[in-house]
């Protein structure tokens, strides 16, 4: 199977300090990779023939200006996404970003409660980023998917329905749904999903999109649920991540670098990765 996507973060840099981060530790206050180092990686990635890109970062729109090179540079080609906490995305910059080629914006939005996604990303102005982020985007015709990382805490079906009737609200096409792992913020807390915590996700996200009575809403995906039915889906398989070194790693929640992608062909990236495998998803069914 080709790999389609990538995952790259393109900034160690950050304005939040979120509990979870799976960055947290290359989070820095300068960027390790230059504009020069990160063109080096994109043709790379453009020789590759990877069709669909999520850039990431740290916060890639605290690297703006490098942020829409890339896009115009790749865009022609790739499509490509933005992974973001919402920093900064005013109707400008997503008007920017639109004519560079930017297909859509991926926002993290991990509570429907202000005060508890507020605490929750450690930063007392996240949440009306979010819900500016999310107008500004729709205001210049950009795709948006809301991203939430569903703790222990957070899932049950009247969270999970409140969580849904906002995204309706706000108008996004998507709800995307994350389960935390021990990586960066969470690394050695038990914060794995139980067994009837995943068959509620699993439930919910089947009623949402097949009831006539969700049909105004937001389609909405959870990866665990077709990794556990079909395998891991990163490593190699169908996409990869580049941390903002520029290390290639098996997915996002699965580090462990196999190599710098400025110096290793993708190629021998893809072949040490399908070889280590996902040890994240190896471990995942012991915890239900």
């Amino acid at each position: 199977i080709p790999q389609q996507t990538v995952i790259w973060g393109i900034t160690n840099r950050c304005p939040l300090k979120c509990t979870h981060c799976y960055e947290q530790k290359n989070i820095d206050d300068t960027d390790h990779l230059s504009l020069t180092e990160l063109f080096t990686i994109l043709d790379k990635i453009k020789t590759h023939g990877i069709c669909h890109m999520q850039l990431s970062g740290g916060e890639p729109l605290a690297r703006f200006d490098d942020l829409v090179s890339i896009i115009k540079e790749a865009s022609n080609k790739i499509d490509c996404w933005l992974l973001t906490s919402g920093f900064g995305l005013t109707i400008e910059r997503a008007l920017v970003l639109k004519s560079a080629g930017l297909k859509g914006a991926n926002i993290s939005l991990d509570h429907w409660n202000e005060k508890l996604h507020n605490r929750f990303r450690n930063h007392d102005n996240s949440f009306e980023w979010v819900i500016k982020a999310v107008r500004n985007c729709l205001e210049v015709n950009l795709m948006v998917s809301l991203s939430l990382c569903a703790t222990r805490e957070f899932i049950n079906w009247q969270n999970l329905l409140y969580y849904m009737q906002l995204a309706t609200e706000l108008n996004v096409h998507f709800v995307r749904i994350l389960e935390p792992r021990q990586i960066g913020g969470f690394k050695g807390k038990n914060v794995h999903l139980g067994h009837s915590q995943v068959e509620l996700l699993s439930h919910f996200i089947k009623q949402v999109n097949s009831l006539p009575e969700y049909r105004n809403y937001p389609v909405v995906s959870f990866p665990g649920y077709h990794q556990r039915q079909l395998g891991c889906m990163g490593a190699g398989n169908r996409y990869i991540y580049i941390d903002s070194n520029g290390n290639f790693h098996a997915c996002p929640f699965c580090h462990g670098s196999v190599g710098n992608a400025i110096s290793m062909p993708f190629n021998e990236a893809i072949m040490r990765l399908r070889a280590t495998g996902c040890h994240a998803f190896k471990t995942l069914n012991a915890y239900h």
